[in-house]
């Protein structure tokens, strides 16, 4: 457990940074933690082949300036040898708005930290097939956290659908 709170030390400012910078310094906040459904989280690890990082969420509801609402999932994924955690905003439509890698721990393969890399994944949801090579382009020596960090917001997609009607 003790890796699980030291994981997430210190990162709650750089979330909250990068979420006001993004939607605008007026906009609220806020923050609840949710717990996955085992049997809800078993159908989603078997279908996009991730398993969760762990049984509970952080989850952010985002009211911007003009009244638009979106929810943004934080999550973890295996890079080589350690995890990435990235955060998936969502549109109220389940659309993808906007992603952000909000700690990348390996010495290598750090392309997937671009936000020209991120854009691709804006727009699409549940249904869309994140599949590397064709709908996703790769990185060439981020092999591994590019697979990893498409199969995580693919996981958080099916996750949002799922769940939109309760966040």
């Amino acid at each position: 457990m003790l890796f699980c709170v030291t994981l997430y030390a210190g990162m709650n400012d750089d979330i909250y940074t990068m979420l006001f910078e993004k939607y605008g310094e007026s906009s609220k906040i806020t923050h609840v933690n949710i717990k996955v459904d085992p049997g809800l989280k078993s159908i989603i690890e078997m279908k996009t082949g991730q398993k969760f990082f762990r049984d509970n969420l952080h989850c952010y509801k985002i009211l911007d300036a003009n009244g638009n609402t979106y929810t943004g999932l934080l999550d973890n994924v295996y890079g080589k040898t350690l995890p990435i955690t990235f955060l998936v905003v969502y549109d109220e439509t389940g659309k993808i708005n906007d992603c952000f890698i909000v700690k990348y721990r390996e010495p290598r393969g750090y392309g997937v930290k671009q936000q020209s890399w991120l854009n691709q994944f804006v727009g699409k949801d549940a249904n869309s097939e994140f599949k590397v090579g064709s709908e996703i382009h790769g990185i060439t020596g981020s092999t591994i956290s590019v697979n990893s960090v498409a199969r995580g917001i693919r996981k958080l997609s099916i996750l949002y659908e799922k769940l939109k009607s309760e966040l």
